[in-house]
Order: structure tokens, then C-alpha cells, then sequence
């Protein structure tokens, strides 16, 4: 039985014992199928509302809404926050070393990272900030996730 028909027969079942039925039209806006009538009680409102059961279609996935890499990162995210000079990359956590991989290459991103040298400096992409010269954009967003994932 499919679920439509499932809650048309829920819904009159409820109606027939709570008394005397007539027949009307669903309200409009309604996900009930509106060829199909409804019982609705005489002497009183019957409200019943339920979440529409949900199906699982193979429907072919937008290429922008693919699923992303824990970590990964991209300048869309941020907009003109976005701190490094690379369009994207993956930040990972490890023992609160926060490091950044673009293009092949690892960065150390916080001081605990920087304390391991076990990657390039982030100052290679850090971004200077246009607003203020001589500074650089806030990163701590970018270490703030990588410290989530750890």
C-alpha cells in the first residue's frame, strides 16, 4: 500500500470513530492527493498532521553539492575572509597541531604545528590584509576548524 493510501485510510479510520463523517475536499495547499476525498467529522475539527513519508530516489547528484572531505576548505566558505592566497584545501588536527595541505604541499598553521616543523610555513599563502598594510588576514578561523577535528 502506498503511504498516500495508508494515511487516507488512518485519517477516515480516525473520523469513522470519532462519529458521524461527511465528505469535503482537502484544504488547498494540502499534500493530499485532492482527487481522493477525505472524511471529516460533522460535530467536530479533527486536525491531523504528519510528516510526508520520504522515499530514496536514484536521482543524479549536483556536481556543486558533493560530499566534501572532513577539513576541506574553500575560499567560497569564507569570501573575503578567506585568509590564504590558495583557492582551497584540507585542514587537519593532529595532537593540536593544526596543519593546511593545498596543492600537494602541508602547511603548519598554529604554533604547535610550527613547533613540530613538520611542514612548510603558512606565511608562503597567508594572505596580507588589503585593508591594513603590513598585516595579514585573521586566520584564526582556519585554525579554529582544524582544532575541531582534533
Amino acid at each position: 500500500m502506498n503511504p498516500k493510501t495508508a494515511k487516507h485510510l488512518s485519517f477516515l479510520l480516525v473520523a469513522a470513530l470519532a462519529g458521524s463523517c461527511s465528505t469535503q475536499a482537502p484544504p488547498s495547499g494540502s499534500s493530499i492527493d485532492p482527487t481522493v476525498s477525505t472524511a471529516t467529522p460533522t460535530s467536530t475539527i479533527l486536525s491531523v498532521s504528519a510528516p510526508a513519508p520520504t522515499t530514496t530516489t536514484n536521482q543524479t547528484r549536483n556536481p556543486t553539492q558533493a560530499r566534501r572531505e572532513p577539513g576541506e576548505v574553500r575560499r567560497e566558505d569564507f569570501g573575503e575572509k578567506w585568509p590564504l592566497t590558495v583557492d582551497a584545501g584540507i585542514v587537519r588536527c593532529q595532537n593540536g597541531a593544526v596543519t593546511f595541505t593545498a596543492n600537494g604541499f602541508n602547511y603548519d598553521v598554529n604554533g604547535t604545528a610550527m613547533t613540530k616543523n613538520r611542514g612548510k610555513k603558512i606565511d608562503e599563502i597567508w594572505a596580507d590584509n588589503p585593508k591594513v598594510p603590513g598585516l595579514k588576514i585573521n586566520i584564526s578561523p582556519i585554525i579554529d576548524l582544524g582544532l575541531k577535528l582534533c
